[in-house]
């Protein structure tokens, strides 16, 4: 029994450190893990800041006399990108986009591949300003919080403050 004896501290000191070392690796990972999500959510906002912007600078530009006489979405295109801030903004998003696909998940870079299949990359297509924001900011949303009860439909409406898409939501909610 006093061979025993003798082991019980060491097995009891043993046990701590494993202990010990087993929280230590728990709270740096979950450390990374935060610094993680903060910074997809950086990348996201940023992501959505960009693409705002643009809908703004090509309503804007889209007015001007020279943009209107262009003929074709190419040569619309190559007197538009002539403006500095759309410039800058297309630069920006490159490096958003490269940032996106470095740290976003997988769920989050396929909705924004979708958002830009629906015709934002064209920039000076008609349907630009109707890629579904909302689905995109969706699956950036769910790649932060698991759960969430938002949908797109209710996104746009907060984007857009678009009456119509409100009594559409209204009356799908009705019939549920």
């Amino acid at each position: 029994m006093n061979n025993l004896e003798k082991f019980v501290p060491l097995a009891t000191a043993i046990i701590s450190a494993a202990a010990l070392l087993g929280g230590y690796i728990y709270q740096k990972d979950k450390e990374k893990q935060a610094d993680i999500r903060k910074t997809r959510q950086e990348i996201y906002s940023r992501l959505i800041t960009n693409i705002t912007q643009r809908i703004h600078f090509l309503d804007r530009i889209q007015q001007l006399p020279e943009v209107q006489e262009a003929k074709g979405y190419e040569e619309q295109y190559l007197v538009a990108i002539k403006d500095p801030e759309l410039s800058q903004n297309v630069s920006d998003q490159k490096e958003i986009a490269a940032l996106l696909c470095l740290y976003g998940t997988d769920d989050a870079i396929k909705a924004y591949v979708n958002y830009l299949a629906e015709g934002f990359t064209e920039y000076m297509h008609p349907r630009a300003k109707t890629a579904d924001l909302g689905t995109l900011i969706l699956a950036l949303r769910k790649s932060i919080y698991e759960e969430t009860r938002i949908t797109s439909g209710e996104s746009n409406l907060a984007i857009w403050n678009d009456i119509d898409s409100f009594k559409k939501l209204k009356k799908l909610s009705q019939t549920k």
